[in-house]
């Protein structure tokens, strides 16, 4: 069956790639594009800005976007406004129009007028009057020698002093008193009990929750002590079809041909049996082996050891048959091949090869018989040398490398390793947080080198960062002593010391085991695992088969009567493909229809024979439909642009009728 992929339609303008002549005709309800970015600017380019606060028409002038907005200037009470600019470009200038001269002693007053400010106010001294509640108060005495009082009243059982300059306000509590009774109250999942007391005593409260409470029972929201039913999912997936186990389905493991199924109750057991079919006896074993060989004991028959002996002698050999064959007594041979696996000699039987070394790299040495090859006590290597075997390869001299390697697995120099451990990491000590020692977070810091690592003793902070014990800070770079510029960005820290996790906090936590989930631990790591029991049921077209721990699903082919695995294949005018087990069926329009790729004007050769051809063309990077002028003959299309258009476009040719 086809799968029908889901796609989303964005809208898109169409592409014109020629000029669009009305002829002389109106272009009416017509539009400007709409957008807040300004598209690709040509002189001419016209759009309509729709950022909020702008919404304005805008063209292009050859250099900068200007804007079509209608506007009349007009002057306020303390403003006016002034127009000036030939162009499509006009400056405003507004200033103030207030009468009088502007200075450093004049203000800009009210009625648009630059003035002085006089001076004429009234100041107050201040004293305390009266001596107790209700005539305790402030007196103001002004500098035009007028006088007024505020008084400070309090009332209840708040009560106003005065002593010197100094009022006191004094509160009572509104809350003193004796408490005479306490009563118990219930609400939905709590109780009370003990109430009321009216002397001394206890007050119990309790939950009210109906059952009986246990440790695989928990409060539920009707006020009944419940146990939780397991609600889990998982997936089960064969070499073909896959399906989502969720709470309350029964997966069932089924037999199959020679296997067998049982399924213990009492102790949770799924037994698997196979009934293989080479079950049976052994009643004989022989051996039979070429006549090279001699064979002891066979058959066996009950038990015993199949015994296999050579039967020549050591002047003999066996040949490609098993059979024996004399060694000869003398050189006959032909010849014999020296190769170096590209050039090959043959060697006859009264010709000499001669093993030479190369000077500096090999030696070669003959002694009775024996060939040796070696290395002489200096040797030079002009292309590459490789060690292999996984011993340990020693110099007793000294080995000169280049000076920077190259390749990852490159020998470096000395030199390349002085130069590629400077800043490397240089342990100092500890560094109390708490009182900065020794003095590393401020303008009056010891000097640092780059690499400097301390560890924290105290917890505190490391300029405005919090540190604690454990925790290491590094020196990214040097710095010398009372550095004024000595910041955090100086440092890293690397934390050490992790709070414990909580549901908000990343941190150290541990991971329990609850109902039906089992956890096992190795080298640090939680395993978290299912310990319910699960079965797999065959269903209509599916066979499902275990073995040793594998669950095998297997689709049946499908019958008139059974649902089961189908295989479309392609037929006269249709086209089949599978990609990732779907199939795509299509017709074939080989005969009827052709594409092509133009990149600037040109022709496509069709060869379809009539003019009576649908022609569509788009563009090969945006996949957008693109219009320009189309010309049909009999075998061919000629499509022409205005201008070479930005990416190669794709000419589909279909032909009607």
């Amino acid at each position: 069956m086809q799968s029908l992929a889901k796609h989303t339609l964005t809208n898109m303008a169409i592409p014109f790639l020629n000029n669009i002549n009305l002829d002389d005709n109106q272009l009416q309800n017509a539009k400007l594009h709409v957008t807040s970015s300004a598209p690709t600017a040509a002189a001419g380019q016209i759009y309509f800005d729709s950022t909020v606060g702008t919404e304005t028409a805008k063209y292009y002038d050859g250099s900068t976007w200007i804007s079509l907005i209608q506007y009349t200037t007009a002057n306020s009470t303390f403003v006016n406004l002034a127009e000036s600019g030939t162009d499509a470009t006009r400056t405003l200038t507004a200033s103030l129009s207030a009468t009088g001269t502007p200075s450093s002693t004049t203000f800009l007053r009210g009625d648009n007028t630059w003035a002085s400010i006089s001076d004429n106010d009234t100041t107050y001294d201040l004293t305390g009057t009266g001596s107790t509640n209700g005539t305790a108060g402030v007196l103001l005495t002004g500098s035009d020698a007028t006088t007024d009082t505020v008084l400070i009243v309090g009332s209840g059982t708040t009560t106003v002093t005065r002593s010197g300059n100094t009022l006191t306000v004094t509160s009572n509590d509104q809350y003193d008193g004796t408490v005479t009774s306490v009563d118990t109250g219930n609400s939905t999942f709590i109780s009370g009990s003990g109430g009321p007391i009216t002397s001394s005593g206890t007050l119990t409260y309790s939950l009210s929750a109906t059952g009986t409470p246990d440790s695989t029972k928990y409060l539920r929201g009707d006020n009944t002590w419940s146990a939780i039913s397991g609600i889990y999912s998982w997936d089960i997936a064969g070499d073909t079809g896959s399906e989502t186990i969720v709470n309350g389905d029964t997966v069932t493991f089924a037999g199959g041909t020679n296997v067998t199924t049982a399924y213990d109750t009492g102790t949770n057991t799924l037994t698997i049996n196979s009934t293989d079919q080479y079950v049976g006896t052994v009643t004989s074993v022989g051996l039979s082996m070429p006549s090279a060989f001699t064979v002891t004991n066979s058959p066996v028959t009950s038990s015993g050891t199949l015994t296999v002996t050579g039967a020549g002698t050591v002047s003999q050999y066996i040949d490609g048959t098993g059979a024996l064959q004399t060694f000869p007594t003398s050189d006959n041979y032909q010849y014999w091949t020296l190769t170096d696996g590209s050039t090959s000699t043959n060697i006859t039987s009264t010709a000499t090869a001669t093993f030479q070394g190369t000077a500096n790299e090999v030696e070669v040495a003959e002694s009775s018989g024996t060939i040796t090859v070696g290395l002489p006590d200096d040797v030079t290597i002009t292309g590459e040398l490789t060690v292999s075997g996984t011993g340990q390869s020693s110099f007793a001299g000294q080995v000169t490398v280049p000076t920077t390697p190259v390749a990852t697995t490159d020998a470096a120099s000395k030199a390349y390793v002085d130069n590629a451990t400077t800043g490397a990491l240089v342990y100092q000590g500890g560094y109390n947080a708490a009182t900065n020692t020794p003095n590393l977070d401020t303008t009056s810091n010891i000097a640092v080198n780059k690499g400097w690592t301390y560890t924290v003793t105290a917890d505190g902070s490391f300029f405005t960062e919090q540190v604690r014990v454990g925790d290491v800070i590094i020196a990214n770079q040097d710095i010398p002593a009372n550095d004024a510029t000595n910041q955090l960005s100086y440092w890293t820290t690397v934390q050490n010391n992790i709070d414990l996790a909580d549901l908000t906090t990343v941190g150290i936590g541990n991971v329990n085991a609850g109902t039906g989930i089992g956890v096992a631990y190795s080298s640090g790591t939680a395993t978290v695992t299912n310990t319910g029991v699960t079965q797999l049921t065959a269903g209509e077209g599916i066979d499902i088969s275990a073995s040793t721990g594998s669950i095998t699903i297997d689709g049946e082919d499908s019958t008139p009567s059974n649902k089961g695995i189908v295989i479309v294949a392609g037929g006269t005018g249709v086209n089949v493909s599978y990609a990732s087990g779907t199939a795509t069926v299509s017709a074939d329009y080989s005969d009827s229809s052709f594409a092509g790729t133009l990149s600037a004007t040109g022709t496509i050769t069709h060869n379809l024979g009539s003019r009576d051809v649908i022609v569509q063309l788009y563009d090969t990077v945006t996949y957008e439909t693109v219009y320009a002028d189309v010309d049909r003959g009999t075998n061919t299309v000629t499509v022409t642009f205005a201008s070479i258009p930005t990416n190669s476009i794709r000419v589909l040719v279909q032909k009607i009728g």
